[in-house]
């Protein structure tokens, strides 16, 4: 008996005694070449471990080259008889072996109730293996495909039940070796499972829908969403046409005048599909009965494949995507199943770009864009849009790709609101003639400073008022915004909510803007010498409260005190002061307004004027 190497020495070597090095047996195992010659012909040949092996020093397996059977030397001796005196050659491993599982290519794929899923694999040292177990998993749910699964099997197929439903899951096979232990794999490629008859249903209203059933029956519109529904395809940027049949693979616009449900058992589509792009706006559909991470799709250009992130980091496209969702558009970042999305693509037509779908697809790492704060505005009449704008470190206050986001497509319905900012005239560093989200570089910290944002809102009902939300919580303390929309003012807003309403003066454009002003009274060269002190007391107050001020001078000449409602609307000002100190003058407001009547309870603004500056605090009149 003697140790083999057969690329020791022209004619290999036989060795009494071999040691390797950097071995470590709970980690990774050795193998030594083991052959074995004798002329007791017909006898029983044992082969043992000594003693002294002990089996916390890892497992010891044997393997009998010859008929492939392993012998676990820790609890077993391996018996066997020769007929000849030629050598027989086994394989010791020692260390941390274990069989190996590996799943064979498949794509992503989303199965129907009733289909037969088959997958393969393949396994090392299948000897060691005493039966598999076969499941499918995702991060909530498990389900049991078999149980006590011949080791000798390198595939299977399973017919599904037809109203099963799992998503984003992967193919589980639990190895239960010969010692006991449980060893999992799990496959590479992901699938999902959906019931043979799936469900179309959704309020009354406007939605973006798409049909996920790739056969080429046509479904009628009113089949499918009720009698008198519409549905519109996008055949240019701002035209739509109406189509009387839902088909796969493209976008709609959908007018449901009630509530629909509509059911079919029909085959899906269920592996990757590509979709044209062509430059501005595309309608896409989503071609699957599953939802997708904006970020995980794909795109072929001239044949080759590139991730969303190249695609944006290259400004070939825009990371804004739009659905149309309670009764607006909305930003997201996962389109959800039978829906239809829109993305903006910033690059000149070709023959051969494409979105590729892939089923439960995981990007690479996408960079994230941060912002120091947003402020939100919406209007809401027939439907409700939105518009952002905010501040960012990263930002400049020209146009920025990353940070600043178009405005979505023109909606096939003439009710729509459309709020937006445009694009400045002759400036052609702006890639978006119009801006849903617009981010400027911060306010200086050591000087007063304002930044206006300019805005247009399209309407064509007279007939109702226009409702402004302003979201500014996140506006820094001490900043104040006013706002002006179609000649009506708003002065003073400070980090709240505010809601309004308004009667536009005439269809068409209305035009707007807001100015964002920091409260610094520090000038880069004399911050002591511009400090302006605002303060009263008490507060909250029941019905008098001191307002006391201090500037750097006595001469309180074109200074004011005003103060405002939560409303925006000037209550009362105080112009004259008498002395109290050097540089320091009060007055008490009695809590009236200018013709002294009482005021009602609730959040009230102070606002100092003088020279130019201006300087804000709240107070609370609480009765």
């Amino acid at each position: 008996a003697a140790f083999f190497e057969s690329s020791w020495g022209q004619n290999g070597m036989y060795l009494s005694q071999e040691t390797h090095g950097n071995f470590h047996p709970f980690i990774i195992y050795k193998t030594w070449n083991l052959q074995i010659a004798t002329n007791q012909l017909n006898q029983p040949i044992q082969v043992e471990v000594s003693p002294n092996f002990r089996e916390d020093v890892g497992k010891l397996f044997l393997r009998n080259n010859l008929t492939g059977e392993f012998t676990d030397l820790t609890t077993d001796n391996l018996y066997y008889f020769t007929s000849n005196f030629e050598f027989r050659t086994f394989s010791i491993f020692w260390g941390n072996l274990h069989p190996q599982l590996t799943f064979n290519f498949a794509q992503n794929t989303i199965y129907q109730g009733g289909d037969d899923l088959s997958f393969s694999w393949s396994i090392n040292y299948e000897q060691l293996v005493e039966y598999l177990r076969i499941s499918i998993e995702n991060d909530s749910d498990s389900i049991l495909v078999a149980n006590q699964v011949n080791m000798n099997l390198n595939s299977y197929t399973w017919s599904i039940p037809d109203a099963l439903t799992i998503h984003n899951a992967k193919i589980c096979i639990d190895i239960i070796t010969i010692q006991g232990e449980t060893i999992s794999a799990e496959s590479w490629y992901k699938l999902g499972i959906i019931p043979a008859e799936i469900t179309l249903q959704n309020e009354q209203g406007w939605h973006l829908v798409s049909n996920p059933w790739n056969s080429d029956q046509y479904f009628d519109v009113a089949t499918v969403f009720g009698e008198s529904a519409e549905l519109y395809l996008p055949i240019d940027q701002n035209e739509y046409e109406l189509c009387d049949n839902f088909q796969f693979g493209k976008g709609f616009w959908l007018f449901a005048p009630q509530a629909y449900e509509f059911s079919y058992s029909g085959s899906i589509q269920n592996n990757s599909i590509q979709l044209p792009l062509h430059k501005k706006w595309n309608l896409l559909a989503n071609p699957h009965a599953c939802s997708y991470k904006i970020e995980d799709l794909k795109f072929l250009m001239n044949g080759d494949e590139f991730s969303f992130n190249y695609m944006f980091n290259n400004r070939l496209i825009s990371n804004a995507a739009y659905v149309y969702r309670d009764e607006e558009y909305q930003m997201v970042e996962q389109i959800e199943p039978f829906e239809s999305f829109y993305l903006y693509v910033n690059l000149d037509d070709i023959l051969d770009l494409a979105c590729s779908f892939i089923p439960y697809n995981i990007s690479t790492f996408n960079p994230e864009y941060e912002t120091d704060w947003e402020l939100k505005i919406s209007v809401s009449q027939f439907d409700i849009d939105e518009l952002i704008i905010g501040i960012s470190e990263y930002a400049s206050d020209d146009f920025d790709f990353n940070f600043d986001l178009p405005e979505p497509a023109i909606k096939p319905f003439n009710e729509g609101l459309t709020l937006y900012v445009p694009k400045p005239e002759n400036d052609t560093l702006f890639v978006f003639d119009r801006m849903n989200c617009d981010i400027k570089s911060p306010l200086k910290e050591s000087q007063p400073e304002t930044k206006t944002w300019n805005f247009e809102l399209i309407i064509t009902n007279l007939l109702e008022p226009i409702t402004l939300n302003l979201d500014f919580t996140e506006m820094p303390n001490g900043y104040f915004a006013n706002l002006n929309l179609d000649d009506n003012i708003w002065n003073n807003l400070v980090n709240d909510v505010y809601t309004y309403s308004i009667f536009p003066s005439h269809s068409g454009t209305l035009s707007g803007e807001i100015e964002i002003s920091n409260d610094l009274w520090m000038a880069a060269d004399n911050i002591k010498a511009n400090q302006i002190e605002l303060v009263n007391y008490p507060n909250p107050f029941n019905p008098n409260t001191t307002i006391s001020f201090k500037l750097n001078t006595e001469n309180t000449e074109n200074t004011e005190l005003v103060i405002y409602n939560i409303k925006g609307q000037k209550v009362k000002t105080f112009s004259t002061f008498p002395n109290w100190s050097l540089g320091t003058r009060s007055v008490v407001w009695n809590g009236t307004d200018e013709f002294g009547k009482a005021v009602a309870s609730g959040i009230y603004f102070i606002r100092l004027e003088t020279k130019g500056k201006s300087k804000v605090r709240k107070a609370i009149l609480l009765k």
